[in-house]
């Protein structure tokens, strides 16, 4: 296409929508064409790039505005702005200055750092505390201090020091080791490194080697024996008054030859699991006994002393809490007493209940139902015991097919009277009297009661207007029945019925009527809206407008007063009218009578106010005089709230209504301008309509 560069032939206008505008079609042999200008800002039009115009060049002259974000997308590397200087503010900022952003909202700007904002060694550490480079520090110290200051070497790091270190303070070593290496020595307070074997000691002012160890810390025997408690080739010897003392958990363990010079006492026992040696270094022969010699003891047999057998033993003692066994026979002329003792049989000294018995080669303890005894084997022996037999286990019971007993006992110990009879209580057995047994309670509609006994006889009378009939006597099952008398009227259908009914509602008369009501119960819901705007404080009234205006009155009547009204005008009576009877037409008696049920108030307020209807006589001029009919109080809730209020009859539910009156609405009660906007509703019923004249 031509370039234009004529724009006085060609002047530079404002396009409209349906302009025209020539181009080249690329999609079609690059053909010259011509399309509208609403295309180009057409909602499914085509729009060109960026990516096409910086295609065609992406280097210009002119500067670029944009008023919204530019994202760099692609990673490090691939997405990025290029860029000789920045532009803040309409400032390139000043050599040393550093771009520093001013927080959300707020455009970033060249600041110049302090010297007490950067970059301090704690500022550093901030951005990074970890390094891989060596600090050197030539001609200066390294200081820490305050509370957790301190200097951290982790493994496998180590401290290097070829210099001298001066602690001034305590030097803590937690958990490690302090190593010397061939030649490593520590100077004292005096700057001596000690000689051999020299021990390092505290002073009031320090530390000093010393070649002996200082009184009162060496060494006593818990720390001699701490150290080493066994000795080669030494001895100890005790002289003067020095008593070796052991308590209740030492003891002295000797595996040698031991010899005891002087009286040695003993309050305890002694354990010999060897033998004892008398004087002659004999350890005596098997049933020998230790003797006194006068000078020594020595080992001898019993019989040389003329002792003992056994009646001499039992002579002396015949009680002992030893255990007493024979390998041979004991013959027994006379008792055996056992006391609170036991005898073994077998190895064993049986289980309670157990019996002695033989097993031909010895005896042994076993059961006695083994052997014996079943009950059967108990009655053969004998049928006749004055023993009492009694079942302690709550699940046992005797079986017999015949019980012959003389008496039988209750729960409570009683063999019963005469004539009474036995009876389960539930946790047993009592001996009742039989009339108690078959008894029965019979109570009335006024709470009194009475016991039926075996034996007695229960009357029942079927009273006014019942009749009892007694069916199947004599069978198992007999039947009392009360029926319902019948009366004089006939069954059937009645129109406008005249009914007599008795004191126990029974129907004793029924005839067909000549009319009446119609019968005819029709809901009637009622509905009128209201608003008062102005309130009159000479006269005290408020200045009511009906929305609904159903009434001829175009005014601002007044209905109403502050005071309960004993009469109001014919004006006031009109426009509060919410309901009528007759509705239309001249006041007479060819009207339905009417039943009030309900007076609801809905209702916007903002100021106090009571809602009352009135009943008045409509047909017999004025002034009316109203009768209260429904109260209901209303509170300020604001004009934004609605409210409801379900009035009180004041005559109770249901409030009749009769053919010539009206129910007239009056707000009272008001002390405050204000605004109040409502609805008030009646649900009538029709009772009853008369006949027109």
């Amino acid at each position: 296409m031509a370039k234009i560069e004529n724009t006085t032939v060609y002047p530079t206008v404002l396009p409209t929508a349906d302009d025209l505008l020539i181009a080249t079609d690329t999609s079609d042999d690059n053909k010259t064409v011509t399309f509208l200008v609403s295309s180009l800002i057409a909602p499914s039009s085509t729009l060109q790039g960026l990516q096409s115009v910086l295609n065609t060049g992406n280097i210009a002259t002119q500067t670029m505005d944009l008023t919204g974000d530019i994202n760099l997308l692609g990673g490090p590397g691939v997405g990025f702005l290029e860029t000789c200087q920045i532009k803040l503010g309409g400032s390139y900022g000043a050599a040393g200055q550093v771009l520093t952003s001013n927080g959300a909202g707020v455009c970033a700007s060249w600041e110049t750092p302090s010297a007490t904002s950067c970059c301090s060694l704690d500022s550093t550490l901030t951005v990074g505390n970890t390094s891989s480079q060596d600090i050197v520090l030539v001609s200066s110290q390294f200081q820490t201090g305050g509370v957790g200051g301190g200097v951290q070497i982790t493994g496998p790091a180590s401290l290097v020091n070829t210099g001298i270190s001066i602690f001034s303070d305590t030097v803590s070593l937690v958990g490690t080791a302090l190593n010397f290496d061939a030649t490593a020595q520590i100077n004292d307070g005096a700057g001596s490194t000690g000689g051999v074997g020299d021990i390092l000691t505290a002073t009031a002012t320090g530390v000093a080697w010393s070649a002996t160890i200082p009184a009162g810390l060496c060494c006593n025997i818990q720390d001699t024996l701490t150290a080493g408690h066994t000795t080669v080739g030494q001895g100890m010897s005790m002289t003067a008054t020095s008593p070796l003392t052991l308590d209740a958990t030492s003891d002295i363990t000797s595996a040698g030859t031991n010899t005891w010079n002087g009286t040695n006492t003993f309050t305890a026992d002694i354990e010999v699991d060897g033998t004892i040696e008398d004087g002659a270094g004999s350890a005596g022969a098997a049933g020998e006994i230790l003797s006194s010699t006068g000078a020594a003891v020595a080992w001898i047999a019993p019989s040389t002393l003329g002792c003992c057998n056994l009646s001499d033993v039992l002579a002396v003692g015949n009680t002992a809490t030893n255990n007493i066994g024979l390998t041979g026979t004991l013959t027994v002329t006379g008792g055996v007493v056992l006391g609170a003792s036991t005898l073994s049989a077998s190895g064993s000294v049986g289980a309670a209940g157990n019996i002695l018995s033989s097993t031909g080669a010895g005896t042994q303890w076993i059961a006695a139902s083994t052997l014996c005894c079943d009950l059967q084997d108990t009655l053969d022996a004998g049928n006749s015991a004055n023993q009492n037999i009694t079942l302690t286990t709550g699940g046992n019971t005797i079986t017999a097919p015949l019980l012959d007993p003389d008496q039988i006992v209750d729960t409570l110990g009683g063999t019963g009277l005469a004539g009474e009879i036995l009876s389960s209580t539930g946790t047993g057995l009592a001996w009742i009297s039989s009339s108690a047994a078959y008894n029965w309670t019979v109570k009335d509609d006024g709470g009194l009661t009475d016991v039926v006994n075996s034996g007695d006889v229960l009357k029942i009378i079927g009273g006014t207007g019942l009749t009892s009939t007694l069916t199947g006597s004599g069978t198992a099952v007999p039947a009392m029945t009360l029926d319902l008398d019948n009366t004089a009227v006939v069954a059937g259908a009645y129109t406008n019925t005249d009914l007599t009914v008795d004191a126990q509602g029974r129907i004793t008369a029924a005839a067909n009527g000549t009319g009446g009501g119609s019968g005819d119960i029709n809901t009637l819901h009622i509905t009128r809206k209201y608003w008062a705007t102005e309130f009159d404080a000479a006269s005290l009234q408020w200045t009511y407008n009906d929305q609904m205006a159903p009434l001829v009155n175009t005014n601002s009547d007044l209905i109403g007063q502050q005071l309960t009204p004993t009469a109001m005008t014919s004006n006031n009576a009109q426009f509060g009218l919410v309901y009528a009877s007759p509705d239309i037409g001249a006041c007479h008696e060819a009207a339905c009578k009417k039943i009030l049920c309900t007076v609801t108030f809905n209702y916007s307020n903002d100021v106090d106010f009571v809602g009352e209807i009135y009943k008045a006589d409509l047909c017999n001029g004025g002034p009316f005089v109203g009768e209260l009919v429904a109260q209901c109080t209303m509170g300020a809730i604001g004009l934004d709230n609605i409210g409801c209020c379900e009035a009180v009859l004041v005559g109770g539910s249901p409030m009749e209504v009769p053919p010539g009156y009206g129910l007239v609405l009056v707000f009272s009660g008001m002390a405050d301008i204000s605004n109040f906007f409502g609805n008030v509703h009646l649900e009538m019923y029709t009772e009853e309509c008369a006949p027109p004249p």
